[in-house]
C-alpha cells in the first residue's frame, strides 16, 4: 500500500513535524539528559486526559481494581517469564549457532543490520501511539482509582542526537505514591504493562479469528518466492547451491524433491530434514533445478541451499472485483493489527525487566525493600539491575555480530 519509497517520505516528514512543534513549544519542554546531547529524552507536559482517568475510575471502581489487582500477579508472572527467557537465550546464543536472536531494536527503518528488526513505517507510529498512550493511561486510571494525584501527562520524544521516536507519559505524584500501601503502588506500576497484554490478546484475536480465516478465502497460495541468493553470505567468492544451479531472485518454488512446498513452513520442514551432500530436486516457475546441499553455515549437520524467501500469493481471481480491488488495504490493517500484536507483547514484557526505572524494576524493588529491609533490599536491587541490564546489552550486542 505504501512504496518503500512513500515510508521514506512519511517518516521525513514525521521527523520534521516534531522538530516543528518542539520548536514552537520550546518554552514549554524539558530536557531529561541521558548521554546528552547523544541520548536524552524530551518531556512536553500537559493535561491531556487526566479529566478521563478521573471519570473511568470512578464510574467503574470494581472492574478497575479488580483488573489492576490481576495485573500485580501478572507482572511478577511476566517477570519471572521474561528474566528466564533473557538467561535462557543468552545460553542458547552462546551454544547453539543458529538459534534466533532473542533481542532486537524494532525502527521503521531499512537498515540491512541483522540487530534491526524494520516495521513499515506507518505501522510503526501507529503502534507506538497507541501502545504509548494506552500503557500510560492505564497507570493514570489505576493511580486515581487509589486517590493518587496526577500531576500531569504529556508526550516524549526519545533523541538520539535528535527527536526520533516519540511516547507518551503520565506522572504520578511520587511522594505521595509512596505514602500509599505497597498493593496499591504494585498496582499502578502493574497497570501499564497489563494493559499492553491485553491489547495484544486482543489483536493476537482480531488477526486469528477475523484476518486469517478472510485470508484463507481471498488468496491462493503458489508458494516460497526467492527473495535473496547467497543469503547471509560474508566471503562474496563463496557460491551457494542455489546460485550454482542458476535460480534467481523472484523465482517461486512449489516443490522439493516432489514434495509441495505450497506453504513457507512446509519449505522449512522439508529443508530441516536434508543433510550436507544431497541432491534434491527443486520445481520453481522457471523449471527445474538439481542443487547439492552444502553444509549450514550456523550449522554444519545440516543442509543448506542459500536462499531467503517469503511466503507467495495471490488474490483469487474468481472473487469480485471490488474484493479484489480492496485486497491492498486488507493485508495493510492485517499487518497493522499484527504488529499491535508484536509490538505490544514486546514492549509489555520488556518493561517488566526488573531494571532500574522501569516497571518491573520499581516492582522488584518494592518487593525487595518489603521482604530484605531498605538497605539490604536496596543493595539487592541495584546489582539485579546492573546484572540484567548487561545482559541485555550483551543479547543486544550478539544480535548485531552473529
Amino acid at each position: 500500500m505504501f512504496t518503500m519509497g512513500m515510508q521514506t517520505n512519511l517518516a521525513i516528514a514525521f521527523l520534521i513535524g516534531m522538530l516543528i512543534f518542539l520548536w514552537f513549544k520550546r518554552k514549554k519542554i524539558e530536557f531529561q539528559r541521558i548521554l546528552f546531547p547523544i541520548i536524552y529524552f524530551i518531556l512536553y507536559r500537559t493535561k491531556i486526559g487526566l479529566p478521563m482517568m478521573d471519570r473511568l475510575a470512578k464510574k467503574y471502581p470494581k472492574t478497575v481494581r479488580a483488573l489492576s489487582s490481576w495485573g500485580i500477579y501478572f507482572g511478577f508472572l511476566g517477570m519471572a517469564v521474561i528474566t528466564f527467557e533473557l538467561l535462557s537465550s543468552l545460553i542458547k546464543s552462546l551454544t547453539q549457532p543458529d538459534a534466533a536472536a532473542p533481542v532486537a531494536l524494532v525502527l521503521p527503518i531499512e537498515t540491512g543490520l541483522k540487530g534491526i528488526i524494520a516495521v513499515p513505517f506507518m505501522h510503526w507510529i501507529i503502534s507506538i501511539f497507541v501502545i504509548a498512550t494506552v500503557h500510560e493511561f492505564s497507570h493514570g486510571v489505576v493511580a486515581r482509582l487509589y486517590g493518587m494525584k496526577i500531576k500531569s501527562s504529556g508526550f516524549a520524544f526519545l533523541s538520539i542526537l535528535v527527536p526520533i521516536i516519540p511516547a507518551a507519559f503520565v506522572e504520578p505524584d511520587d511522594k505521595e505514591m509512596s505514602k500509599k500501601p505497597k498493593k496499591q503502588q504494585l498496582a499502578v506500576l502493574a497497570a501499564g504493562p497489563f494493559s499492553n497484554m491485553i491489547l495484544a490478546l486482543i489483536a493476537f484475536l482480531i488477526v486469528s479469528f477475523a484476518f486469517v480465516p478472510a485470508m484463507e478465502r481471498i488468496v491462493v497460495y503458489d508458494g516460497l518466492k526467492i527473495t535473496d541468493i547467497n543469503a547471509n553470505k560474508e566471503d562474496s567468492s563463496v557460491k551457494y547451491p542455489a546460485e550454482l544451479t542458476g535460480m534467481k531472485s523472484g523465482e517461486i518454488i512449489t516443490s522439493i524433491d516432489g514434495e509441495g512446498v505450497v506453504y513457507t513452513v512446509n519449505f522449512t520442514k522439508v529443508m530441516d530434514a536434508k543433510k550436507p551432500g544431497e541432491v534434491v530436486q527443486i520445481v520453481t516457475d522457471g523449471g527445474i533445478y538439481y542443487a547439492t546441499l552444502q553444509p549450514h553455515p550456523k550449522n554444519a549437520s545440516k543442509g543448506y541451499l542459500g536462499i531467503s524467501g517469503e511466503q507467495s500469493y495471490h488474490v483469487d481471481t474468481t472473487l469480485p472485483v471490488l474484493y479484489q480491488k480492496s485486497f491492498p488495504g486488507f493485508i495493510w490493517l492485517s499487518e497493522l493489527f499484527m504488529w499491535l500484536f508484536i509490538l505490544n507483547l514486546g514492549i509489555g514484557l520488556f518493561n517488566l525487566v526488573p531494571i532500574g526505572p522501569i516497571d518491573g524494576g520499581r516492582m522488584m524493588l518494592l518487593a525487595m525493600v518489603h521482604y530484605f529491609g531498605e538497605k539490604k533490599g536496596t543493595l539487592w536491587w541495584k546489582r539485579l539491575s546492573i546484572g540484567l541490564l548487561a545482559l541485555i546489552l550483551a543479547l543486544i550486542a550478539l544480535a548485531f555480530i552473529r
